[in-house]
């Protein structure tokens, strides 16, 4: 009686046998996602915190770059009829205190955050269309520093590096022509423009060098009603992007601004001062502000480097001191 039943009491085993093989499979699978998934992620220095260095996108001068609905990026180079896509990054912000993160995640130096700076708020709601300006390149540092970064810059929201929480960066962006130093490798001044988001991703122009004593010119103008031209000027050559995206309709925040990362003391700075000279920003019709009422430190960093300061000398004219 036995008999008729051992087909299927193989076919019981044969059943349990594959599903063991199977699970052993997902296991498998499942470890190398684990180890992909704890991969170490690289975080580098922008104009307004740290950010995944695959978000990060350096793009040729000229480049047209807009920032679809899925949060990711369309650049259109110089030259080039296609345009290239690349896909959302949503990888963690990483800006205010690095320290606080994953043990996995690896970091340039201590970020020292905005150091010194002044805002100006839009008085009307469509805010500002244009934002203009010179400043001064200083001597170098005595002491190399990670990057020090000195740009004018607009924002959709008055948030802050280090000072505001991290989660009300959320549909945050920022547009600025930038005077940093180093240079990558290169201990010299140089200039980029940047476009950064905290939620998805970052273009910068190449760079093009700053010689100490020269003064660079910062533009950023509304060219579209939701598109703005960002350039960056030094001894006359210019390198720039264009910027397209829902959030860039209204630019309610000005900024000028010291930022510091690797910054120990006094040493890390230069000796002279920072000039921002001829500032002009444009109310959405286009007409010039007369009175730009510049706050000094509204949000102040509670840690200095050195004794740095920022100086409003006039609606036009903003002097970073830091502190040597």
């Amino acid at each position: 009686d036995a008999t008729p039943m051992l087909p299927a009491l193989m076919s019981s085993v044969q059943v349990l046998i594959l599903a063991a093989i199977c699970l052993a499979e997902v296991a498998e699978s499942n470890s190398n996602n684990v180890g992909s998934l704890s991969r170490k992620i690289e975080y580098v220095p922008t104009p307004v915190g740290y950010r995944p260095k695959e978000c990060v996108h350096e793009v040729p001068s000229g480049t047209e770059v807009q920032l679809n609905e899925h949060l990711g990026l369309t650049l259109k180079y110089p030259g080039s009829a296609e345009p290239v896509d690349i896909s959302s990054c949503r990888q963690s912000i990483g800006v205010s205190l690095p320290e606080k993160k994953h043990s996995n995640i690896t970091f340039p130096e201590n970020y020292n955050g905005w150091l010194a700076y002044t805002a100006f708020h839009s008085s009307t709601s469509s805010g500002f269309s244009a934002f203009l300006g010179n400043f001064s390149v200083p001597n170098d540092p005595t002491r190399v520093p990670a990057v020090l970064y000195i740009f004018t810059g607009l924002q959709n929201k008055d948030w802050i590096p280090k000072v505001d929480p991290e989660q009300d960066a959320m549909g945050f962006d920022i547009i600025q022509p930038v005077l940093q130093y180093p240079c990558g490798s290169k201990k010299e001044w140089c200039v980029r423009s940047w476009y950064v988001t905290l939620d998805s991703q970052v273009a910068v122009s190449e760079p093009v060098q700053a010689p100490v004593g020269s003064s660079i010119f910062g533009n950023m103008t509304k060219i579209g009603a939701e598109e703005w031209y960002v350039g960056s000027t030094a001894m006359g050559k210019t390198t720039f992007i264009k910027i397209k995206s829902e959030r860039l309709a209204k630019q309610l925040w000005a900024y000028n601004t010291l930022e510091g990362y690797g910054v120990k003391g006094c040493e890390y700075y230069p000796t002279k001062d920072c000039s921002f000279t001829s500032l002009a920003l444009y109310d959405n019709e286009g007409k010039q502000l007369e009175d730009v009422d510049w706050q000094i430190n509204p949000k102040p960093n509670p840690h200095l480097e050195c004794r740095e300061a920022v100086k409003v000398l006039s609606s036009s004219s903003v002097e970073i001191d830091f502190g040597n």
